[in-house]
């Protein structure tokens, strides 16, 4: 970066600057938003799986029930 007989930054390098760090300040902002997402959706994913893996107990617990009921009944 050019420096002028004072030492300081043109006026043009400094927009050039503040340009980019509002740049990098977005896109941050963008990925940490994209990363709390992520995070959202691990957490409904993994309870998901362990509905998804109780399902099984779940039917046959049911299942003996019926079984058990209709024995009852008939």
């Amino acid at each position: 970066m050019e420096k002028n007989s004072h030492g300081e930054l043109d006026v043009l390098e400094r927009q050039k600057l503040r340009k980019s760090m509002g740049d990098l300040k977005a896109g941050a902002s963008n990925i940490l938003l994209c990363v709390s997402q992520l995070k959202l959706v691990e957490a409904y994913n993994e309870k998901s799986i362990a509905q998804y893996e109780q399902a099984p107990t779940l039917f046959s617990s049911l299942g003996l029930k019926l079984e058990i009921i209709s024995g009852y009944f008939f």
